[in-house]
């Protein structure tokens, strides 16, 4: 019996059982930070959807949206509403329905079903150019400014400058349409202090 080689032994197994002890303890306080962040993160949670045309990436939460969101579906909503024709109003109509908030469904139904016995009536057209867009993602809201271009029989009868307000709901993670309405101006916040 070597009392010198047991003694090392015991040293051995002593410094072994201070590592695992300091390992398992990172381990617990690993464990405890992983649980307090996820507490942290329980309903807050983000869902990816992506719009209509992806053009560029961004962030949903429950209630808000990246500025890039807003803008994009800002810009989609105005061309299914104003880049129309007699041909295919309807079907632009019928695909931004599906994007309506269920509160303002009956007010852009009954907007585009008009619209689209004029531009029937007249044979005519529009094009909007878009110049610029001013999103508040807090708010939820877009002004997009631009140039809407009337046709009647494939001749442009007006060139005019106009300015679109369009608000939306968050509702299942993406952005439902509760208005879209011509503004007087481009000032956003002017236009959303009473809403």
């Amino acid at each position: 019996m070597d009392a010198n080689r047991y003694s090392d032994d015991l040293d051995a197994l002593r410094a072994a059982l201070k590592r695992q002890q300091y390992v398992s303890l990172a381990l617990v306080l690993l464990l405890l930070l992983m649980a307090w962040n996820a507490l942290n993160q329980f309903g807050r949670e983000r869902t990816i959807v992506t719009p209509p045309a992806l053009e560029r990436s961004f962030w949903i939460t429950a209630n808000t949206a990246s500025t890039e969101y807003i803008e994009q579906m800002a810009l989609w909503a105005a061309s299914m509403i104003l880049d129309v024709t007699p041909n295919n109003a309807e079907f632009k109509s019928n695909l931004l329905l599906q994007f309506a908030d269920p509160g303002a469904h009956g007010a852009l139904q009954e907007r585009a079903t008009l619209e689209i016995a004029r531009l029937k009536r007249d044979n005519s057209s529009t094009l909007f150019d878009v110049e610029t867009i001013r999103a508040a993602p807090e708010k939820l809201a877009a002004v997009i400014t631009g140039k809407l271009n009337t046709y009647i029989n494939g001749v442009r009868v007006s060139n005019t400058e106009r300015h679109y307000l369009v608000r939306f709901r968050m509702s299942s993670g993406r952005a439902a349409i509760i208005e879209f309405s011509e503004a007087p101006h481009a000032d956003l916040n002017i236009l959303l202090k009473d809403r």
